[in-house]
């Protein structure tokens, strides 16, 4: 299953690169502001669930990191944010930068370190974004925190998520007769850095994730097995697409 989401994955790619606005606008005589996007957050889905005997695991979950071969969920960030700045800055022109690094995407925490508010920038994300001539530079990254779920009336808070991934569970969201749960979930950190000093000009953190109907499955694992891998990657796109809308108008305005 979890090699047919990922065939699906790269099936979708092509076909969600070109929804939205396009990379670059035409050059305008009023020299209009360029925003250049990069989002470090689709190398892997976390496949989250609560480990079965936790007092041997020494942890109260398992992850298995499902590992993806294209930029599938980070262009769905991208296209998000490309068509939210438009929103708001409707003369602005969009360059979206792209990177395949697993340095990027393993070391984030080392390599975006803040300090005086200025943020440590790699010289080839630099680089790049001199290149578009960029005012500014739009960076999403994985968010780490605790995970903030309800099943059964009581929380499994007791963890944490990172990135963009499901979380799995035989409990019961409230009000749900159904047994058996699988959530999308996305623990993203969008930044608004000046490009030409580095420095943040605002941030925003995504915490967020939705409930998948269980339909007729008695357990996660046969809900996640019901689910074709088309569903399962739309789930986490429009999870993206939807969080990413909402934080770009608040990232500007703050900015």
């Amino acid at each position: 299953m979890f090699r047919q989401l990922t065939r699906l994955a790269n099936s979708l790619a092509a076909a969600i690169l070109f929804i939205g606005v396009p990379v670059i606008a035409h050059a305008q005589q009023t020299s209009p502001p360029v925003y250049a996007v990069l989002s470090l957050v689709g190398d892997q889905l976390g496949i989250v669930q609560p480990a079965p005997r936790p007092e041997l695991n020494f942890a109260p979950y398992q992850r298995s990191p499902l590992y993806l071969e294209n930029q599938l969920f980070d262009q769905s960030v991208v296209n998000a944010a490309g068509i939210a700045i438009r929103k708001i800055v409707p003369n602005a022109e969009l360059a979206a930068l792209n990177t395949r690094s697993p340095v990027l995407y393993e070391k984030q925490a080392s390599l975006f370190e803040e300090s005086a508010g200025a943020i440590a920038i790699p010289q080839a994300i630099k680089n790049a974004a001199q290149q578009q001539n960029a005012s500014y530079l739009v960076l999403v990254t994985k968010h780490r925190d605790d995970l903030s779920l309800r099943f059964d009336n009581h929380r499994r808070d007791n963890g944490k998520l990172e990135g963009i991934g499901f979380y799995m569970d035989d409990a019961s969201p409230e009000s749900s007769r159904a047994r058996g749960f699988v959530a999308p979930y996305a623990y993203l950190r969008v930044a608004l850095i000046d490009a030409k000093t580095w420095n943040v000009l605002s941030r925003q953190t995504i915490i967020a994730s939705t409930n998948v109907p269980a339909g007729n499955a008695r357990n996660a694992s046969r809900q996640w097995g019901t689910m074709t891998p088309e569903e399962k990657a739309r789930a986490v796109d429009n999870l993206l697409r939807a969080e990413v809308g909402k934080v770009i108008p608040l990232l500007l305005k703050t900015g």
